[in-house]
């Protein structure tokens, strides 16, 4: 089982982000997204990139009372992009405090020269209001 969604120019699907722009520096591409495996992976163009289980810093007041959380990811809700930067909702657990819930959109990545990056695993995330 997955989600899929194809990230093309001005895909209304993906109106909630930025669209990429046609004549710029990514000349148009399609990055496609998938969640996979009943949210257990990230794919980025057909290759599993992210998966649950890992252990990230989130700056999130709004997540739990932590100040910065160590937040278990258990399952990928979303994913879309915001120009370059891949991003996602997740459902977690801090194991700091033990609450659970669903974020707020976090970078997970960029696609820089048409191939993906994941972002440094001990970076602190930060939430992108909408």
């Amino acid at each position: 089982m997955f989600s899929s969604r194809v990230v093309l120019d001005g895909d209304p699907a993906c109106a909630h982000r930025h669209p990429l722009g046609r004549d710029g520096p990514t000349g148009g591409v399609t990055t496609r997204l998938r969640v996979l495996d009943d949210g257990a992976w990230i794919s980025v163009d057909d290759h599993r990139e992210v998966r649950v289980s890992e252990l990230w810093r989130l700056d999130e007041p709004g997540f739990c009372g932590c100040d910065l959380a160590d937040l278990v990811v258990e399952n990928f809700q979303e994913v879309g992009v915001d120009g370059s930067r891949v991003e996602t909702r997740v459902y977690g657990q801090c194991i700091e405090c033990g609450e659970t819930g669903v974020t707020d959109w976090l970078p997970v990545g960029r696609v820089r020269g048409g191939e993906f990056v994941e972002l440094d695993r001990s970076c602190v995330r930060r939430t992108r209001r909408e």
